[in-house]
């Protein structure tokens, strides 16, 4: 029996990546994970140590190419400390910031800050980033 007739007598329907319904979810997926990924100075030889997710799978994943599994993203989730939702629902620049490694040390001491202090931090960080936006994101020290 050819293989094409094998294929439709066992009900095989499997189709090519790019007809996959789903198809930009997982390369979200994958976009995400690198986006964590990299948030964190990580390699993927690394986030394979600690994960114990082949580096090769991890790569796949973050290209889109595969689809990880519940176990898989379990793992990456762990070793993140995020949710498994954090995969799934577009994140916003306020939970992107608050997992920045450097964000999270600061994070006991902006919570003593009052509410002038914060205006304070906030107009200071504007004015850097007037300056930054003037000179092709190069920051110049001050004298």
């Amino acid at each position: 029996m050819p293989h094409q007739a094998l294929q439709e007598l066992l009900g095989d329907d499997r189709q090519p990546f790019e007809k996959w319904p789903n198809r930009e979810t997982v390369k979200n997926i994958g976009q995400r994970i690198r986006q964590l990924r990299e948030s964190r100075a990580m390699t993927q030889s690394q986030l394979q140590a600690r994960s114990r997710v082949s580096r090769s799978y991890l790569s796949r994943i973050e290209n889109g190419q595969m689809t990880p599994s519940l176990g898989t993203l379990e793992k990456i989730s762990e070793t993140f400390g995020v949710g498994l939702n954090r995969f799934f629902v577009q994140e916003t620049n306020g939970e992107t910031l608050l997992e920045d490694p450097f964000i999270q040390e600061l994070r006991p001491f902006l919570r003593q800050l009052d509410w002038e202090q914060w205006q304070s931090i906030l107009k200071r960080l504007a004015a850097i980033s007037d300056h930054v936006s003037g000179r092709n994101g190069q920051v110049r020290p001050s004298a």
